[in-house]
């Protein structure tokens, strides 16, 4: 009898040939949210409950996940996909609304489950300054990126960094009565590249956007990211990736989407006392 191959246990080609669904719920069900979702049920004792607070997180990692520019690109797609909803725990079924009181009472047209912008809007002016105040969130990825060293001894060994200039809705315009913009905390940023033509031309371009730049270590074998870091979009680089602190172990060299290298010096992910340096600066060679 011929030999049976041994399936594998797990193979990423399982995850891509999957459904979006089935990606969301990889998602969904890796995230240690729990103290993130008591701390958003404590802010909401008082306030209104149309919508579960587990529900409207899963939403907005829906969002994420299936990069949606917008809230309400978001909520078109929720209301297209009943599995989806039924996914991230809102009601599926039409839900009917108080009737108004008077002497006439009209019967009001029930609504499906999907939340309103106001409704994401309260959720995300909630969130926001909640992960600013205890940062949840960041101790959520570390506690994932923890359990990723574990298993996996050499991650972070080989080590890429990499900026990516983020677009605001805001024209970056300031008002004339305020002197400031739609979005207070974006601002303008400046990117200039240069190189040399097939024709032996020397050529310059400068990339102008208003908004935020996205700052991002990633290790370059696994191909997942080590430390993630927003800033506004006037915030150079360098100077942002020092603080950054990164895991145990050697890592001689850090290398950069455009072929610049720097040495540096680690210390570990388990240790808050210690941080990584990374001397660009003065230390970059082409």
């Amino acid at each position: 009898m011929a030999p049976v191959p041994q399936a594998r246990l797990f193979s990423w080609e399982d995850v891509e040939s999957g459904s979006d669904l089935d990606r969301l719920s990889l998602a969904l069900d890796s995230l240690p949210d729990d103290a993130l979702m008591q701390a958003l049920e404590a802010r909401r004792v008082k306030g209104r409950d149309d919508y579960p607070v587990q529900a409207m997180g899963n939403a907005v990692i829906v969002g994420v996940v299936f990069q949606h520019p917008s809230i309400a690109s978001l909520r078109r797609e929720l209301g297209r996909h009943p599995a989806l909803m039924d996914r991230c725990g809102f009601e599926m079924l039409p839900v009917a609304k108080k009737p108004a009181v008077g002497a006439h009472v009209i019967p009001l047209a029930p609504y499906l489950g999907v939340p309103p912008d106001s409704a994401f809007s309260r959720f995300l002016a909630t969130l926001i300054p909640l992960e600013a105040a205890g940062g949840d969130t960041k101790q959520m990825l570390a506690s994932l990126r923890q359990n990723l060293c574990e298993v996996l001894p050499d991650f972070g060994r080989h080590l890429g960094f990499d900026g990516k200039a983020v677009e605001s809705h805001s024209s970056g315009q300031k008002d004339r009565e305020t002197g400031k913009t739609s979005d207070p905390d974006a601002d303008w940023g400046h990117h200039k590249t240069s190189g040399i033509d097939a024709n032996g031309q020397a050529w310059t371009q400068v990339k102008s956007w208003f908004g935020y730049g996205l700052h991002v270590i990633a290790d370059t074998q696994y191909e997942w990211p080590v430390a993630v870091v927003v800033t506004c979009a006037s915030a150079s680089e360098s100077p942002t990736l020092r603080p950054r602190p990164y895991r145990n172990g050697p890592c001689p060299l850090l290398l950069s989407a455009d072929g610049c290298r720097a040495r540096l010096s680690l210390s570990g992910f388990r240790s808050r006392s210690r941080h990584a340096e990374v001397p660009l600066p003065g230390g970059v060679r082409r």
